[in-house]
């Protein structure tokens, strides 16, 4: 494994990876080792590998695409579950959000709710779910023209006022 070692100096972590046989070399290392490889292919992604890294492995390496992002993307069954049990309660805070908000602005024509504070309120209703931890990008809270801006994010100061009778655009994640 190429890392530095004092990111993996946690005595578990140290304990974990000698016991399976992982050894632990410099960064700066890894175009020597591989250099040093002449009975063996390895596998990398020319799309997503370093200029020097590419060049080491141009005879010697074997192209897969997107190694890493194939792997991360398996899931086992606990990880989807745990995917679908967020989706069913993230889902449930947004119908609530829009129920809510869709009787403020009809009981309420003049309120003074915003772009800004309308994503706080979505935030305050997915906070009542367990084990709720946070979004997972700015989320994007816009009305009338802020909705043709791309990665709009609403600021407090600067945030439009919320109206019933223009199209509101809400993209946000758990």
């Amino acid at each position: 494994m190429f890392i530095e070692a004092s990111k993996v100096a946690n005595p578990e972590v140290a304990k974990h990876l000698a016991d399976n046989n992982v050894e632990v070399l410099p960064y700066g290392e890894v175009s020597r080792v591989l250099w040093s490889i002449t009975d063996k292919k390895v596998a990398f992604d020319e799309n997503s590998c370093n200029a020097e890294l590419s060049q080491v492995l141009k005879d010697k390496g074997i192209h897969v695409d997107n190694i890493v992002q194939y792997t991360k993307a398996a899931k086992n069954p606990v990880e989807m579950q745990g995917m679908r049990n967020v989706n069913i309660k993230n889902c449930a805070s947004l119908v609530q959000f829009f129920a809510w908000m869709e009787d403020h602005l009809r009981t309420n024509p003049k309120s003074e709710m915003t772009e800004y504070t309308a994503a706080k309120k979505l935030e305050e209703f997915r906070k009542t779910r367990d084990l709720y931890v946070g979004p997972s990008f700015d989320t994007i809270s816009s009305i009338g023209p802020n909705g043709a801006v791309i990665h709009y994010k609403p600021e407090e100061a600067t945030a439009l006022r919320m109206d019933a009778t223009q199209i509101y655009l809400l993209d946000s994640g758990v």
